[in-house]
């Protein structure tokens, strides 16, 4: 007999059925984070090989003077860079890594062809290359669009191919002087253009590089108005004609400065030209320049969008900028940055930290022995071999042939003139022997001026102290081991009738003439393209001393004195050349 338990009815068991607590859930473990420090090491490590080069290019840039303000591009870049990056939301890894990859490893390419060829130049770019490359990498094409302007920014401490600059320079202070001219004969002050230099009573040389500094603020206005473009968000016709009003008022600023100067030292004879006084004038009209250029931008604004303004018979172009204008002032807020992990850009890839770590050991090395300069060349050795030169250092009397006949020098003075300034064309030292023959009507003057960081055309000198150049060429001359030697000729002619005769040649710290910028037998393409060979080759580092003879007469100086002259000077080189070697080996013993 089976027992039958009746069923409870379902509300009843719902009623007195027990809830259990839910069973407690584990959260899934999170991958741990790596700490930004951490993260970091792996840029550090590709970071590090680029350290002396970019020192090495710091060092190179402030030994020219119109590139000494470069730290303020440095500074100008990390602002841009800085306030760019902020409120911009989430940012996104590249799409394209394995481009940003070969950037990279291109740029590690690049710094090892520039620690090999000792250039910087090359190094400095390379670097450019692969920092684009990361921002791309690290953020895609958000980031490089907003770091672009910065990254733009650093490439004005690029200085261009060729020696550009330095001609353009050149260019700069002939139209200086020029424009000079003409104002002071509007103020009707008495004066003599020599070249690039005024002569003003009481016969006082006011030379445009001495008297006119500012030339050299030339790029840092320019840098100055570039930042105001990238800072403002300009569009390109505003950009264009920003600048080339800055340049525009960088020329008449170094005119009036060159003006100022000689209208105070002939009607009040205040010497502004040296000292404080100099370079309070200097400070005072840099920043006139700059607040120039920014009411410059402010007046350009108001052209492109009045409709009362010249623009608006463009009508056309006139709403395609202030379209461009427009779409560039609008900032939207994507709010607060988010970086991705530094994990996703290409300096993680183990072949890129292991080509670093390879060139950290290579150039640091290299750092260490002197090959990559660290620290501004020392000139103490070369300078104070040549400063113990002295009147007895060079013979009495010399002897030359030309044509069978021998001619006699006589020394008739010497001449120590006083310390120039670092920068200074002509060199910081001297020391000039004159010689007299009895052939020619003026004594010939034998200098050896010093020290120089490159090379150094002596004609250009000539030419702005008012020389005119009939002719220049490079002389080869044969050496008994075999190698070639080299100097250069050059002729000379001034208004008055007098002519001139040049030879110089540059020589290495070491003794050894260098090539000069130009060959007579090679084309202007020819010249460029070895120019850029030589330059991506040459220690910028290397120090030079340079030696010359400079004749001047008021006849045509003919082909036999020109003999004499031509053995006078590498007779007179060999001897400076023995006797400078002797003191610096003797200095180092």
């Amino acid at each position: 007999m089976s027992l039958e338990v009746p069923e409870a009815p379902s509300s009843l068991v719902a009623e007195t059925s027990v809830s259990l607590p839910p069973a407690k859930q584990v959260a899934p473990a999170l991958p741990r984070q790596r700490s930004p420090w951490l993260q970091a090491i792996p840029l550090l490590i590709v970071l590090a090989p680029f350290i002396p080069m970019l020192i090495m290019h710091g060092v190179t840039l402030w030994a020219k003077p119109h590139y000494q303000f470069f730290p303020l591009v440095l500074l100008g870049s990390a602002v841009l860079g800085f306030f760019a990056c902020q409120r911009q939301g989430r940012l996104h890894p590249g799409r394209y890594q394995k481009t940003a990859l070969l950037f990279g490893f291109l740029s590690l390419v690049g710094l090892a062809g520039g620690a090999f060829l000792q250039s910087s130049l090359v190094a400095f770019g390379s670097f450019l290359i692969g920092s684009m490359a990361f921002i791309y990498s690290w953020g895609g094409k958000q980031l490089v669009w907003r770091w672009l302007p910065a990254w733009l920014f650093l490439w004005l401490i690029v200085p261009p191919p060729f020696n550009w600059d330095s001609e353009f320079i050149w260019w700069l202070k002939f139209k200086t002087a020029n424009w000079t001219g003409y104002v002071l004969d509007v103020f009707g002050i008495i004066h003599v253009m020599e070249g690039n230099t005024v002569v003003v009573p009481p016969y006082s040389k006011l030379a445009v590089e001495e008297a006119c500094s500012g030339i050299h603020s030339f790029f840092a206005i320019i840098t100055c108005a570039l930042f105001f473009v990238f800072w403002f968000g300009r569009p390109v016709l505003h950009a264009i004609l920003l600048i080339f009003g800055s340049i525009c008022w960088v020329l008449a600023a170094n005119c009036a400065r060159v003006v100022l100067i000689a209208v105070a030292q002939v009607r009040f004879n205040v010497d502004l030209a040296h000292g404080l006084r100099h370079d309070i004038l200097g400070f005072v009209i840099f920043l006139f320049l700059v607040l120039l250029t920014l009411s410059l931008d402010r007046l350009l604004c108001f052209l492109f969008n009045s409709t009362y303004s010249f623009m608006a018979l463009f009508r056309k172009g006139r709403m395609v900028l202030s379209k461009m204008m427009e779409s560039q002032k609008k900032k939207v807020d994507l709010g607060t940055t988010r970086w991705p992990g530094l994990s996703v850009t290409w300096v993680y890839a183990k072949p890129i930290m292991a080509i670093a770590l390879l060139l950290c050991v290579t150039n640091f090395g290299l750092a260490a022995l002197g090959l990559i300069e660290v620290a501004a060349p020392s000139d103490a050795k070369l300078v104070n071999s040549l400063n113990s030169l002295v009147e007895g250092s060079m013979p009495g009397r010399m002897e030359t042939r030309a044509g069978g006949i021998a001619y006699q020098w006589n020394r008739v003075s010497f001449l120590v003139p006083e310390e120039r300034a670092v920068d200074d064309k002509l060199g910081r030292f001297s020391r000039i022997w004159y010689y007299k023959n009895e052939n020619m009507d003026q004594p010939v003057n034998f200098s050896v001026d010093f020290p120089f960081l490159s090379g150094h055309d002596l004609t250009v000198c000539y030419t702005s102290a008012g020389w005119q150049k009939i002719s220049d060429k490079l002389v080869p001359v044969d050496l008994p081991n075999g190698e070639k030697d080299y100097y250069v000729e050059a002729l000379f002619r001034k208004p008055d009738g007098q002519h001139g005769y040049l030879l110089f040649s540059m020589m290495d710290e070491y003794g050894r003439p260098q090539i000069p910028r130009f060959k007579a037998s090679e084309n202007a393409l020819q010249n460029r393209i070895r120019r850029l060979r030589e330059a991506l080759e040459r220690r910028p580092s290397e120090l030079r001393y340079q030696v010359q003879v400079f004749a001047t007469a008021y006849n045509i100086i003919k082909s036999n004195e020109q003999e004499q002259l031509k053995q006078l000077f590498l007779n007179s080189r060999t001897r400076v050349t023995q006797l400078y070697l002797a003191t610096k080996q003797g200095g180092a013993q």
